[in-house]
């Protein structure tokens, strides 16, 4: 709910004393009266916008009159007001930071990225995202493939063996479906240049470089067992566990304003975490003293297999910062940083969005997750 500033409505100072509040109140309340207001009216000295316009401020004016008139209501008030100045302090100061943030960013675009390799890679990133968001995006291609694999292939009551082979058969279309795909878009060739043309086929070049270090891994593993067979020297002390380098989960940052009925158990519980991690993250000493309206921090931690759930893209507004951009969202940058590896960079110190749009945290609980997840099986 937007702030309203009661001490501007009626026209005094933060410090007013009662007595002057109800004599401001007073000489408001015979300048807009609502009967001498629609005297006016009547006799068409003043429009109906006008009319309706000093009838919506005398509203507005009772009700700044009623808190501020009494003082348990208007002690409560005053805390807000004065969460709401340093709020507001801190919005002018990061703007202003944001402007300089800005400037900066466009001296190094003019100077930097004007023209070269490195501009027509950006320019072609955006051209090629607003390409792939007028065709199926790649949650959808393989929604549809799940579709027709179940609608074809599958059947109540299979057996242990058959489900796998099953299972098995659905991976198989998934990335099959996925390389033909990357491969269809090799016939650009001769109309890209060449950043265009590496930026359209990102994913399959990925997939070929991922291939290759594959085979050239089991190659040297095969290597590595007929050294072992022939010399017959390597002890089990020697056999080194390779660990999988790849993330199985992700934590994504949320700043989440607390609502009357919330407790920290309940949110512990929504968000997947613990109530003892949130305490702690929070600098909570006692669960039970938390307080509508204050802001705090929640982590989610989510796997990769449950990510997509939890995202959606937007598009992003270059006249703010990234900051600012990430707590429309209720997270930070950090957060958008890791959902959007490909279009933020790292320039210098300072991330530059190479694309229009951005994912953006969904933040829902787990029951809404397992709610998803049984609709799309």
């Amino acid at each position: 709910m937007k702030f309203v500033d009661y001490y501007s409505i009626l026209g005094v100072s933060r410090d007013a004393s009662t007595n002057e509040i109800r004599k401001r109140y007073r000489e408001l309340a015979q300048e807009f009266h609502y009967d001498k207001l629609r005297n006016k009216f009547d006799n068409g000295e003043i429009s109906k916008e006008k009319f309706d316009s000093i009838n919506d401020y005398f509203k507005e004016m009772t009700a700044a009159y009623t808190v501020l008139i009494n003082s348990k209501d208007r002690l409560e008030y005053d805390k807000l007001y004065d969460k709401n100045q340093r709020i507001e302090e801190e919005k002018r100061r990061k703007k202003e930071e944001s402007k300089k943030e800005e400037s900066k960013k466009d001296k190094r675009d003019t100077e930097v990225y004007d023209g070269g390799f490195f501009y027509d890679l950006k320019k072609s990133y955006k051209d090629i995202k607003k390409e792939e968001r007028k065709s199926p995006s790649f949650i959808k291609r393989h929604q549809n493939l799940d579709d027709y694999f179940y609608d074809n292939y599958y059947f109540d009551n299979m057996s242990t063996g058959t489900n796998i082979m099953f299972q098995t058969g659905r991976g198989i279309v998934h990335v099959s479906g996925e390389f033909l795909y990357n491969i269809y878009k090799l016939k650009y060739i001769t109309k890209d240049s060449i950043p265009k043309y590496i930026i359209r086929n990102r994913r399959l070049a990925a997939l070929l470089v991922a291939g290759v270090i594959t085979v050239n891994g089991i190659g040297l593993l095969n290597n590595n067992d007929n050294v072992v067979e022939e010399s017959n020297a390597v002890s089990n002390n020697d056999i080194v566990e390779v660990k999988n380098e790849i993330p199985e989960t992700i934590t994504l940052t949320r700043y989440y304003t607390i609502k009357g009925g919330d407790t920290l158990s309940r949110i512990a519980e929504d968000s997947g975490t613990s109530q003892s991690k949130l305490q702690s993250l929070n600098n909570i000493s006692q669960p039970s003293y938390i307080r509508a309206g204050e802001e705090i921090i929640i982590p989610y931690t989510i796997s990769n297999d449950d990510l997509s759930y939890y995202t959606y893209s937007v598009e992003f507004d270059r006249n703010v910062s990234l900051n600012e951009f990430a707590r429309k969202y209720d997270t930070d940058s950090d957060t958008l940083i890791k959902l959007n590896e490909e279009a933020i960079i790292n320039d210098h110190g300072v991330y530059v969005v190479l694309s229009d749009s951005l994912n953006v945290p969904n933040f829902i609980s787990k029951e809404e997750l397992n709610k998803k997840i049984q609709r799309q099986f």
